[in-house]
């Protein structure tokens, strides 16, 4: 074989391993957020200083088997922790929510609305308590939350860091 054709079908080889690698980009929510520092607003119409709200927050998406894992670590400002994780699929389907500060029956369904957009809906003992819609910005550097309670009313905005 020439030299040449050799370059041709390294070249070629070459090409079709970066489509591949392009093909098999992880989903730009997959990896580790951490609640930017201030950016929480409650919801209309709620005191600040009367919420719970988060201090430290830390959310977790990474592949599993069947899907994703997703794990929230939170210490609001009243010093209340809350430890939950949740195997599921962009699927809409609900996935039962271990919980460790409670006994409460959660679920969470997730799917994709468009290419950095997901809606998370939980349920409390079957029903719609809210549903949040995650928005990665389009450079990946920052996720935001905004909770839409069950009358469609807008409720907490939180922004995320990429770590």
């Amino acid at each position: 074989m020439s030299r040449l054709s050799l370059a041709v079908i390294a070249v070629s080889l070459l090409a079709l391993s970066g489509m591949q690698v392009f093909a098999q980009s992880p989903d730009p929510i997959m990896g580790t957020w951490s609640l930017k520092q201030g950016s929480f607003t409650p919801p209309n119409g709620a005191s600040a200083d009367a919420m719970d709200q988060p201090q430290i927050e830390t959310m977790v998406y990474q592949p599993a088997a069947n899907g994703f894992r997703w794990v929230v670590d939170s210490n609001s400002v009243q010093g209340r922790r809350t430890h939950s994780e949740v195997e599921a699929k962009l699927d809409g389907a609900d996935y039962p929510v271990r919980r460790f500060d409670n006994d409460l029956s959660v679920t969470r369904g997730f799917r994709r609305l468009a290419a950095r957009t997901y809606a998370e809906v939980t349920k409390i003992h079957g029903t719609v308590t809210f549903t949040r819609v995650v928005e990665i910005s389009p450079d990946g550097k920052s996720l935001t939350t905004v909770d839409i309670a069950t009358n469609n009313s807008a409720g907490a905005v939180q922004v995320f860091e990429k770590q």
